[in-house]
């Protein structure tokens, strides 16, 4: 998953009109390499949702991916927050998706059961890491 410059600009520009997605807000460490700090989705608008945070958020940095179902936005963001957590500011679990009560994190469970290096696994094999 690339990295960019977070602006405006580059949101208008490498964020498409109307995706759904989930996205990663952070800085670059001293080696420059980019840090999340912050996950978040928009099951409607992911633009807009980025460019609320380009114009307030104060981070210098994002990543994100399109996906194709609020089922996948969902997953996806859960995914990020179970193998990112602890260098989260956003420590709260991921909530269903208004619109999708009953939605449950499928990482909850399988965290149980499997190790952290599997988590990370599934997530290089969906292609969000």
């Amino acid at each position: 998953m690339e990295t960019h410059t977070l602006n405006r600009t580059n949101v208008r520009r490498l964020v498409p009109k109307n995706a759904i997605g989930c996205y990663r807000l952070g800085d670059f460490d001293s080696e420059g390499r980019f840090v999340a700090d912050y996950i978040g989705r928009s099951t409607r608008n992911l633009r807009n949702r980025l460019l609320d945070h380009a114009s307030l958020s104060g981070k210098s940095a994002f990543q994100f991916v399109s996906l194709d179902s609020v089922r996948e936005v969902f997953d996806t963001e859960c995914l990020w927050f179970h193998l990112l957590r602890d260098q989260l500011t956003n420590r709260r679990h991921p909530d269903a998706p208004r619109h999708r009560v009953g939605l449950e994190c499928r990482f909850c469970k399988a965290e149980h059961s499997v190790q952290q290096g599997q988590l990370r696994a599934m997530a290089e094999h969906q292609g969000v890491v």
